[in-house]
């Protein structure tokens, strides 16, 4: 973009998002760690939607409370995708499929892992919490990380806590 916030590139198979207040990855990983601005990522599914927003109005790296997105390829359940041919033939490349049937909820994730490093004011206790699909946060499966050195660093799967979205939140300075 003109502003240099949205990088596309199309023979990576990346948009990546660098404002303030978001960073993001959507689309390929390619198995490398993406370094945008305060924030180092290594994702261990090829295809992802990663984001962090701030959620308190303050530059990320200066946030007490973020939002972050992790979530991979994803499908209803029930779902089915036809392959398309041509002839005898199956055709090849990124538009090989068409959708059989919709299916229906729950939403099926594939499950991404990621580890990461963000650049922070506040050193001290955070914790990562999940959201539900209603919006609501899920404290009992809450976990506590440490940021030292101004370097929050975590390693989480959406797996692990049946999760898509989760709220990190500076929780204690030290």
């Amino acid at each position: 973009s003109i502003t240099d916030e949205l990088e596309w590139n199309y023979k990576k198979g990346q948009i990546i998002v660098k404002t303030q207040k978001t960073r993001a990855l959507i689309g390929f990983s390619n198995n490398e760690e993406l370094v945008n601005g305060p924030l180092k990522m290594k994702i261990s599914k090829a295809y992802t939607v990663t984001g962090f927003s701030s959620i308190d109005d303050k530059p990320l790296n200066e946030s007490s409370k973020i939002l972050l997105t992790l979530a991979g390829r994803d499908r209803n359940s029930g779902q089915t995708l036809d392959v398309l041919m041509q002839g005898d033939k199956k055709v090849e490349g990124d538009e090989c499929f068409k959708m059989g049937e919709v299916g229906t909820a729950p939403l099926i994730f594939e499950p991404v892992e990621i580890e990461f490093s963000l650049k922070t004011a506040k050193n001290g206790k955070w914790k990562i919490t999940p959201v539900d699909i209603t919006g609501a946060s899920v404290p009992e499966k809450a976990k506590e990380f440490l940021a030292e050195n101004g370097q929050l660093k975590a390693k989480i799967s959406n797996k692990e806590f049946a999760s898509l979205n989760f709220i990190v939140e500076h929780i204690e300075q030290q």
